[in-house]
């Protein structure tokens, strides 16, 4: 909204103002169709929007699940946020966000170990994830 604001003052609106609300609400990495209404890529910035949720919504799950189920509980909220995302788009990219969620929370695991990685792991991991 703010953005929609900031392009009317300055007069370089390349978009609708309804294309550029529903980029605010659907907006995601790339351009895609909602109801017949283009909904223009936001950029960058939807990942901003996906980890506030993802870091509340795991909050709140861990608030109201046993901590010995979390890792259960986390990867059944990231299959069905897969599932989600392959036939629709939930507004402020949730289904990114539930599609995260076992990846936020192995990062809390390795941090609640203090577990720390030295050069040469961060350079096997990125060899790992760069084959994938």
């Amino acid at each position: 909204m703010i953005r929609l604001i900031i392009c009317l003052i300055i007069g370089r609106v390349s978009r609708t103002p309804l294309q550029i609300i529903l980029a605010g609400i659907w907006a995601g990495g790339e351009e895609y169709q909602i109801a017949g209404f283009d909904v223009p890529a936001m950029g960058m910035v939807w990942f901003l929007v996906v980890l506030f949720i993802l870091r509340n919504a795991y909050d709140i799950v861990q608030y109201i699940t046993d901590s010995k189920r979390m890792t259960l509980i986390s990867l059944s909220i990231t299959v069905a946020g897969l599932l989600c995302g392959y036939w629709i788009h939930l507004p402020f990219s949730f289904d990114l966000a539930m599609t995260s969620f076992v990846f936020y929370h192995f990062g809390q695991i390795l941090k609640g170990h203090d577990i720390k990685f030295s050069v040469h792991k961060w350079i096997a991991s990125g060899i790992i994830w760069g084959g994938y």
